[in-house]
Parts: structure tokens; sequence; C-alpha cells
């Protein structure tokens, strides 16, 4: 039986240290009821919220006719490429949908992966480019990037992006790019790319 000074005896600290403190605390049937409503409520928010994001997926198809690097996709290979469109912001947050709509397609032959991008420019005015210099850095530019993540552990990667004017930068992505120096921009690599202004 609990006596009428149990919480004074054990305080709400206490009262998570074993089983032994918390079954007589629980004992009754009222608050057995309402700490198993509030379990089963819990378990079932943290399975409607919890859930973590479905990674996209989609099947890359290998060309149809030679791909040529010029900013505009009108090879016969782009039509039947999957559009991946559906996309999260990297930055400032990274739960949150692209606020601007972009359409990625890739496909392959046997020298190369291609990935094309048409990124719908939302603002008025022209772009954010701060620098012609390749591995450029600076918040809030205009760009687009394409991580492979070749370990499938959502946290390493191979960063390749271009701003409109087509400046590279490359890098490696370490600890899921937390922070700035989590990519590495060090890294050079040697890769081809084209951009075209509408």
């Amino acid at each position: 039986m609990v006596s009428d000074d149990f919480h004074e005896n054990y305080p709400l600290i206490n009262i998570f240290q074993g089983w032994k403190t918390i079954l007589p605390y629980l004992a009754t049937p009222e608050r057995t009821m309402k700490y198993l409503f509030l379990s089963i409520f819990l378990f079932n928010f943290s399975l409607c919220v919890g859930q973590p994001k479905v990674r996209p997926s989609f099947e890359i198809k290998k060309a149809t006719d030679p791909i040529h690097l010029d900013g505009v996709m009108d090879e016969k290979s782009w039509e039947s490429a999957a559009i991946i469109d559906e996309l999260w912001q990297q930055f400032p947050y990274d739960t949150s949908k692209a606020r601007a709509r972009t359409e990625f397609r890739a496909t392959y032959d046997d020298n190369f992966i291609y990935v094309s991008a048409i990124a719908y420019h939302n603002r008025p005015g022209g772009y954010v480019i701060s620098s012609l210099r390749r591995d450029f850095r600076g918040p809030g530019l205009d760009g687009l990037a394409v991580i492979f993540d070749t370990f499938q552990d959502v946290t390493n990667g191979f960063f390749f992006g271009m701003n409109p004017e087509g400046v590279q930068r490359e890098g490696l992505i370490s600890n899921g790019y937390i922070n700035r120096d989590d990519l590495d921009l060090s890294w050079d690599n040697k890769w081809y790319n084209a951009a075209k202004m509408y």
C-alpha cells in the first residue's frame, strides 16, 4: 500500500529510478488507465510524426542517343528520363520543401552519368552570383548541386554544383553537411557541365 507521504519521500525525479519505485505509484486503476492512454497516444504520435522522410528513388535509363553538353535538353534520351521534382531544401533547414521549382533528370552511357536540371527562377530581378571563381562559396547564392551518396549513409557523399553562369564547384561531404566545414572544396575532379539561362 502506498502511504500518503509517498510524494514527499519520492520526488518526481526519483520516480524513474527503477520499477520498484514507479510501480506503487501506478498501482491504482485510474492511474494505470491514464498512463496506458498516455503511452498509446505517445506511441501513435511517434508513428505519425516521427517517421523519417522517404528518400526519393528513381530509375536511370541508359541514353538512346549521344548527349551534348550545351545546356539544352533536346536529345530523345531526356524525354524518357524520370523527372525528380519533389525536392527538399538543404539550407537553412533540411526539413522544408524547396521553395523554387526544380526538375532533375538523369541518364548514362558507357562513359558518363548525365544529370540535367531546369531551375525555375521565382524571385524578381537577376540571379545572385558573387563570384566566377571555381569552388565559390557564399550565403544566398543561386545555383544547384547534385550529391552522390555512394555510401548510402545520408552522411558522406560527392558534391557537384554550379551557378547559373556554369561556374563549377565540387567537394566531399562528411558529417551530413551540418556545418560549413563539412563540405571540403579542396577535392578537385575533372567533370563537364554547361548552363543556359532562358
